[in-house]
């Protein structure tokens, strides 16, 4: 009887050994093939060009083997290459190439994003040689700009800005700057044309009136001279202190035409920026600035701040921002440099003939 329980006993052991192996291995087959499967769709979804779903696939697989090699390679390449192909779309070509190299270096991985990551180094090698032309051109028509070759620069900046690639958001410095040259240069030949026209009547006067110049001549200076004896002084007394500054700040400065007809004033507030396109980019005033300037764009202009105390703080602000770094950080570097550079000197009063020659010359326009 002993020895029939005995039996039994082994044979209840072997048939759970049995059983366990059984649930072991199916375990184990379940898991191989769960793998296998969550490799293959990852590797459709590459073909594809579903990277976000093949990254999902290749998390599921390391799920079922947590320390796969094939399977941590391949999910590390498809975020890289993912990360490279949005960095190029978006213009980050120093993003998409550390990218594109970490495809190559991972091992066990796919050959196709190898060989997809060596054809966007391939594209970003083209896109920084149509770079260089771009820029190659633009500083062309820069400096034929500069040595006042106007129709020539214009014939430049016009044909690269006809160029519809140029659109694209690895070149939007290059147009960005491209468009504000093309301003400038509109600005200088109307100018320009302003002056023929008006040298061309001016000739025309002067014949008309050749037989009487001198005349002329003596009435123009005697036209200060009657208002003076109008009002009964020759002193400043009797004008707008503020065009008396403006009057002696554009003699002292000379940084406006002193040609120009017409000088408009404006008015900033302290704590506006002083590159006011670019207000997310800029440096603030720290008080309020005046802003005189001529009739045109190249006429000139000067940018100060009055102290109160017979000085005035003079902004060296461009009329036009041409600078090469158009980026966040290349605004805040140059206006916090016109802050720094910002000098202070003691406004010269000058001769009061002198300055009221200069406010009854110009109309004063306000913005």
């Amino acid at each position: 009887m002993k020895e029939k329980i005995t039996y039994l006993k082994r044979n209840f052991i072997y048939i759970f050994f049995l059983a366990t192996l059984s649930l072991v291995v199916g375990c184990g087959n379940k898991t191989e093939d769960e793998y296998n499967s969550a490799i293959q769709k990852g590797l459709d979804e590459l073909v594809s060009e579903s990277y976000d779903k093949a990254t999902v696939f290749f998390e599921m697989a390391l799920e079922e083997k947590p320390d796969d090699k094939r399977a941590k390679a391949l999910l590390s390449q498809t975020e890289a290459f993912d990360t490279a192909l949005e960095s190029l779309e978006d213009g980050n070509l120093e993003l998409a190439i550390e990218n594109a190299e970490s495809v190559k270096k991972i091992e066990n991985g796919s050959e196709a994003l190898v060989t997809k990551s060596n054809d966007i180094l391939i594209n970003i090698k083209k896109i920084n040689t149509l770079k260089t032309s771009y820029k190659e051109t633009y500083d062309s028509a820069n400096s034929l700009f500069e040595e006042g070759k106007y129709s020539e620069s214009m014939e430049q900046v016009n044909n690269l800005l006809e160029d519809e690639t140029l659109g694209e958001p690895y070149y939007l410095s290059i147009k960005k700057l491209s468009e504000e040259l093309k301003i400038s240069i509109s600005e200088k030949i109307d100018q320009i044309a302003a002056t023929e026209s008006q040298s061309e009547a001016e000739s025309k006067k002067n014949v008309a009136l050749e037989s009487d110049s001198t005349d002329q001549e003596f009435a123009d200076i005697s036209e200060v001279q009657t208002v003076q004896e109008e009002t009964g002084s020759t002193s400043l007394e009797q004008y707008d202190p503020l065009e008396i500054e403006y009057a002696r700040i554009l003699l002292m400065t000379g940084s406006v035409d002193p040609n120009s007809p017409v000088i408009n004033v404006a008015h900033t507030p302290a704590g506006t920026p002083i590159a006011d396109y670019y207000s997310n980019d800029s440096a603030e005033y720290p008080n309020v600035v005046t802003h005189l300037f001529g009739e045109f764009g190249a006429s000139g202009s000067i940018t100060y701040s009055s102290n109160g105390d017979g000085t005035i703080t003079i902004y060296p602000v461009p009329s036009h921002w041409h600078q090469e770094d158009q980026s966040p950080e290349g605004y805040r570097a140059l206006t916090q440099e016109i802050l720094d550079t910002a000098q202070t000197v003691y406004v010269d009063l000058g001769n009061d003939s002198d300055v009221i020659n200069k406010i009854e010359s110009v109309e004063f326009i306000y913005q």
